[in-house]
C-alpha cells in the first residue's frame, strides 16, 4: 500500500476537522473531494493496484467520526440506521454476497469480470471464481452505507441546509472550471496540468471525435466527467426553482447544463433526456409547479439557444454540421457499433443470472456490467432488487409535497433538491454502471436528503 500526495492532503484536511469541528464539516470535506474523481490517495498494490480516491479515504474519517466513542454524534446512529434501512440491508447483504456466492457458484459460470486484465476480445470471459474485485466491491459497499448514515447524522445541526448549499455551489463552479481548463489547455504545453490530478489506476482517456475535444475536466474519461456533472446540475436547478440562492444556484445550473453539452458524452445526452422527461411529466401531474419565473428564464433561455444557434449556423454551417454528426455517433449510431455490442452483452449476463440462479445472484463483484440495474438483478438478487428500490422510493418521497413545491421550511426545501440529485446520480448508471454499488455520491445525497425531511 502505497500513500499519494492526495491522500496525505485528505488525512491533514479531515484529521484537522476531525478534531476541531464536527460531522457536517466533514461531510462537506468529502463531497468537495469528489471533485478528484481521476485522482489515488492510496494505491492498495496487495490489490492489484487498485486505487482509493481522496473522497473514499475522506469518507473513512468522517466514518470515525460519527461512530467513535465521544464524537458526539454516536447516539443518532441508531437513529440514521432506521431512516436508512432499505440501503442498509442493500449495502449489507451486497458485501456478503461478494464472499458467499462466488464460492457457491465457483466454475459454474462465464462473466466478462470487473477487471478485464488477460481478456485478449471484446466479448471475452473467464469462469466465476472469487478475486480480488470481490473483497474491493465489499468494501466500496460498506462505504456506501457508512456515507449515507454519515451524511444523515451530519446534516442534524442547524446550519446544515445553508452549509450544504454553499457546498454545492462551490462543487458546481470548481466541476466547471476544471472542464473549461480542460478545453483551454489540451494541445498546449501547460496540458499537464491537469493530468497531475489523474494518478490513479483507472484507464486514463484523452479524447477527441472528429475533431471536436471531449471533456474529461480532471476525471478518467468524459463519460464520468458528465455523471460527475449531472447530479449537482439538477441540484442548482432544483435549488433555484425553489428560489434558495437564485443567482448562484442558478448561473451554477446553466454552466453545468453548457459543459454537460460540450462533453460530448452519451452519459450526458442520456441522463439530461431522462431528467427533462421526469420534470415534463411532473409539470404534467402538478402544473403549479410551471409558475411565471421557470416559465420566463425557460422561454428566454430557449430564444437565446436557438439564436445562438442560427447565429453560428449562419457562419459556419460546416461546423454546425459536423456537430450534429457527432451528436448522431454518440445516440443513434451508437448502439450498432462495437461498443454498444459490447455493452449490450454486458447488461444481459446480470438478466441471465439472475435466471439461472432463480433469483439470488452471483454475487457482488463477480461480473462487469453497463447498467446499474442489472448489475442488482444478477449480483444481489431479489433482496438486492427490493430493498434497493425501496430506497428509491424511501428517498425522492413520492407523495410529500415538498418532493414538487417550494415549502416555507428551508430544510425541506434543500432536502427536496438533493432527492432530485440523487435520483439524477442513479439515471446515468441505468446506461453506464459497472458495478451494483451506487457510490458514496448517491450515498451522501440520498442520507443528507432523508436527514434534512427528517419528520
Amino acid at each position: 500500500m502505497s500513500l499519494s500526495i492526495f491522500g496525505l492532503a485528505v488525512l491533514a484536511v479531515c484529521g484537522y476537522l476531525m478534531l476541531t469541528r464536527g460531522p457536517l464539516s466533514l461531510l462537506v470535506a468529502v463531497m468537495l473531494f469528489t471533485l478528484m474523481g481521476g485522482a489515488a490517495a492510496v494505491i492498495l498494490t496487495s490489490l492489484g493496484g487498485s486505487s482509493v480516491r481522496p473522497s473514499l479515504l475522506a469518507m473513512i474519517v468522517l466514518s470515525a467520526a460519527v461512530c467513535l466513542p465521544g464524537a458526539g454524534r454516536a447516539a443518532l446512529m441508531p437513529a440514521a440506521i432506521v431512516r436508512n434501512f432499505p440501503l442498509v440491508v442493500f449495502c449489507a447483504y451486497g458485501a456478503m454476497s461478494a464472499f458467499i456466492l462466488p464460492l457457491m457458484f465457483a466454475g459454474e459460470f462465464q462473466v466478462v469480470p470487473l477487471n478485464p486484465r488477460g481478456l485478449t476480445s471484446r466479448f471475452d470471459t473467464a469462469p466465476l471464481y472469487f478475486t480480488n474485485q470481490h473483497i474491493t466491491t465489499a468494501f466500496y459497499m460498506l462505504a456506501t452505507m457508512m456515507a449515507a448514515l454519515s451524511a444523515w447524522i451530519a446534516v442534524q445541526q442547524q446550519a446544515a441546509p445553508r452549509v450544504l448549499v454553499l457546498t454545492i455551489i462551490i462543487i458546481a463552479g470548481a466541476h466547471v472550471g476544471f472542464g473549461v481548463a480542460d478545453l483551454v489547455l489540451t494541445g498546449t504545453p501547460l496540458e499537464g496540468i491537469l493530468a497531475f490530478f489523474r494518478n490513479a489506476n483507472y484507464a486514463q482517456h484523452d479524447q477527441a471525435i472528429d475533431g471536436f475535444i471531449r471533456i474529461n475536466g480532471i476525471f478518467p474519461e468524459p463519460s464520468a466527467y458528465a455523471a460527475y456533472a449531472l447530479p449537482w446540475f439538477v441540484c442548482c436547478f432544483e435549488l433555484w426553482l425553489r428560489d434558495i440562492s437564485p443567482r448562484a444556484t442558478g448561473t451554477g445550473a446553466a454552466a453545468l447544463l453548457l459543459m454537460l453539452i460540450l462533453s460530448l458524452s452519451s452519459t450526458a445526452i442520456v441522463g439530461l433526456g431522462a431528467y427533462m422527461a421526469i420534470f415534463v411529466l411532473r409539470g404534467v401531474v402538478q402544473s403549479a409547479m410551471f409558475r411565471p419565473k421557470l416559465i420566463l428564464t425557460l422561454s428566454a433561455g430557449s430564444m437565446l439557444g436557438v439564436l445562438a444557434a442560427l447565429t453560428l449556423f449562419m457562419s459556419s454551417p460546416e461546423l454546425v454540421q459536423s456537430f450534429f454528426d457527432v451528436l448522431r455517433k454518440l445516440t443513434v449510431d451508437k448502439s450498432a457499433s462495437d461498443s454498444g455490442e459490447e455493452r449490450l452483452a454486458w447488461a444481459m449476463q446480470g438478466i441471465d443470472f439472475f435466471v439461472s440462479t432463480y433469483g439470488i445472484g452471483v454475487g457482488a463483484g463477480s461480473f462487469r456490467s453497463s447498467s446499474i440495474a442489472t448489475a442488482i438483478m444478477g449480483s444481489t438478487g431479489v433482496i438486492g432488487v427490493v430493498t434497493f428500490a425501496w430506497y428509491l422510493v424511501s428517498v425522492l418521497q413520492p407523495l410529500a409535497i415538498s418532493t414538487y413545491h417550494v415549502t416555507d421550511d428551508l430544510r425541506l426545501n434543500v432536502g427536496s433538491a438533493l432527492a432530485w440529485g440523487a435520483m439524477a446520480v442513479f439515471l446515468p448508471a441505468l446506461v453506464a454502471g459497472a458495478s451494483p454499488d451506487p457510490g458514496i455520491i448517491f450515498a451522501m445525497i440520498s442520507g443528507a436528503s432523508l436527514g434534512l425531511r427528517r419528520p
